[in-house]
């Protein structure tokens, strides 16, 4: 029969055991055996020194089962442990624990019990990291990484060279190297080059009719912003010559005030002041002409339409007194 004490204490305390674990501290130690329920090496916990044990084992792939160890089954050793798959719900794998052991000690339900929900909460956790997208770790072969180059290396040799084999028989035919042998070839090739120089062609009328147009709105829009240009000064001078000739018209009124037409000399005065005004508006126009010319870059009498002050015609009305 076996004795439990007997086992205890041959393995227990300070004796040797194969699955004790020592730590710093005394009188305290872990159990390596997997069907210990707590993994500490005491009394209670061991599973060789009680003859009747219950623990909870994960077997296969997230699939929990209940142990159970009696004494009856003590002399067949492959059979001493009885196993019971439980639920997956977690609430129904505490029944079956509760009704599995319902007469056995306190501890031992107690302890497989709270076995249970530690395996059921990391196998929670292992499913969430399961479905979450993880790295992948691929291993880098430097040998196989430069053989592959070096090979690419040498298709692109070999690939240029094909080019330039067939640029060259290319330029053969061409040239007729190979007399009536590519008869057909050759004028495939010349239709090809036809059709080339055809599209080359359209390509240039397409560029040489839009280049027209736009030197034709650019020449368009440069006489326009000219004749802009003219009109503005031809106001501007309109507008200086009106000033000065009615300035020049209330100086000779004013002079003519002073003036005595009974007097040769005044007569005089009178005819000079007028041959001066006349070419002091000559001078103002030819002012305006090289102005113009100054600011459109056209040289003087070289614009076709021009327009011209308005004559200002002067009646002197002579009053003679009566001697």
């Amino acid at each position: 029969m076996q004795n439990d004490d007997v086992i205890w204490s041959l393995i227990g305390n300070k004796n040797f055991c194969s699955y004790k674990a020592e730590t710093r501290r005394e009188n305290e130690a872990f159990c390596r055996n997997r069907f210990n329920v707590t993994g500490l090496c005491n009394r209670q916990s061991c599973p060789l020194a009680n003859s009747r044990y219950a623990t909870i084992l994960e077997r296969e792939d997230g699939v929990l089962y209940l142990y159970m160890k009696t004494i009856e089954r003590a002399h067949t050793p492959s059979q001493l442990w009885e196993r019971v798959r439980l639920s997956n719900s977690y609430e129904q794998a505490l029944a079956q624990v509760s009704k599995r052991l319902k007469y056995w000690p306190a501890f031992l339900v107690h302890c497989a019990k709270q076995r249970l929900t530690k395996m059921v909460e990391y196998l929670e956790r292992k499913r969430k990291l399961r479905m979450q997208p993880q790295p992948e770790l691929v291993p880098i072969k430097k040998k196989t990484e430069r053989r592959e180059r070096v090979r690419e290396q040498r298709a692109l040799a070999s690939a240029q060279l094909e080019r330039s084999i067939e640029g060259e028989l290319t330029r053969r035919l061409q040239r007729g190297a190979y007399g009536d042998l590519y008869a057909q070839g050759q004028l495939d090739m010349e239709r090809v080059h036809e059709a080339n120089e055809l599209e080359q062609q359209a390509e240039v009328l397409a560029n040489g009719k839009a280049q027209a147009l736009y030197e034709v709105e650019s020449e368009s829009e440069a006489v326009s912003e000219y004749e802009m240009e003219e009109e503005w000064d031809d106001e501007l001078s309109a507008d200086a010559e009106t000033d000065d000739i009615e300035e020049a018209h209330r100086a000779h009124e004013e002079s003519a005030r002073h003036f005595d037409f009974d007097d040769d000399n005044d007569i005089e005065d009178a005819v000079r002041s007028d041959a001066d005004e006349d070419a002091a508006r000559a001078a103002l126009q030819r002012r305006a002409r090289h102005r113009r010319a100054d600011r459109s870059g056209v040289p003087d009498g070289a614009t076709t339409r021009r327009r011209r002050g308005r004559k200002v015609e002067w009646e002197v009305e002579h009053e003679r007194e009566n001697n």
